[in-house]
This record gives C-alpha cells, structure tokens and sequence, in this order.
C-alpha cells in the first residue's frame, strides 16, 4: 500500500474513505479537494483502492522537476569534477612554468659566462659541432672536421640580443 503525498494545490493531509459500490475517494482535510476512483467492476488484478491512490499521487509537473533536479545535480558533480582536475592541470602547469623560468635564468647566466669568456676569440674561427675555437682552422674544424663558422663576434652578438630580449 502506497503512502498519500500531501494535497498538490495547498499541502494538506488527505484521507481516503471506500464509498457504495467498491468505489475510494480520497479528500484533503484543509481545502476539500477530493479525487474518486468511480471504476465499477471488480476485474482480474484491479485494486481500486490502490488506484485512486496512484492518480492522487501521481503529479507529472514534479515528477518532470525531480528529473530535472537530478540531471542538473549530476551535471553540477561533473562540472566539479572538471573543475577540480583543471586546478590540478592549471597548478601542474604554474609549477612548471616556474621550473621553466628557473631554468631558463640559470641557461642565461651560464651563457651570459660563456660569452664573457669567449669573447675575446672574436676572430677566430668557431665550431658549432664540437665547441672550439681556432685561429689555424680554414673551412673545416681540425678535431671533427665539420665546417667552420667563421662569424663567432656575428654569432655572439646575435646571443647577446637574445639574452637582451630583443629580437
């Protein structure tokens, strides 16, 4: 046996009462809305005392909110789930940016360094494969053998604008 909901129009109590002739009605005590199962016949499975109280019950504008209601609350829990792993990305990604920027400065001073302690070099010949420099070097390194560049004062001023931030 199902249990009445309170009236649909001003949130009494009901009753339900069993009339002439196997008929229910069922009554709000407050404002007298009354609903009646008025099934004659007694057929195979038919309860009309549980029928009256499915039609009472039965209210499809709330039925259609609680529906609604719980796709919505769902939505909201993945929306916060979403939410939540795109703070984890956003402070994985803050965290690498910084160890990015670290890296970066110290790669700037080691470089800033190694200009300073080559830049007396500056006409000489440079190797871009293996790192040394020469004075005796023609169009090909003597240690590796591959070619020269012979810009190294061009190559380093080109570095320091980078360093400097300028394109």
């Amino acid at each position: 046996m199902s249990k009445l909901k309170p009236c649909p129009f001003c949130g009494g109590v009901p009753t339900i009462s069993e009339t002439e002739g196997c008929d229910y009605t069922i009554q709000c005590a407050c404002c007298g809305l009354s609903l009646l199962d008025d099934m004659d016949w007694d057929g195979i499975g038919y309860d009309a005392r549980q029928n009256v109280i499915d039609k009472w019950n039965t209210r499809p504008i709330e039925d259609a909110q609680s529906a609604e209601i719980e796709t919505l609350k769902a939505k909201v829990a993945e929306l916060g789930t979403f939410l939540h792993n795109e703070k984890v990305r956003a402070d994985a990604y803050m965290e690498l940016t910084t160890e990015l920027k670290a890296e970066n400065s110290r790669l700037r001073e080691a470089l800033g360094k190694y200009i300073t302690t080559y830049k007396s070099s500056c006409d000489e010949w440079f190797c871009l494969n293996c790192g040394i420099t020469g004075a005796t070097f023609e169009e090909r390194c003597d240690r590796c053998g591959s070619d020269l560049n012979h810009d190294f004062a061009g190559m380093i001023s080109e570095i320091e604008k980078l360093l400097k931030g300028e394109e």
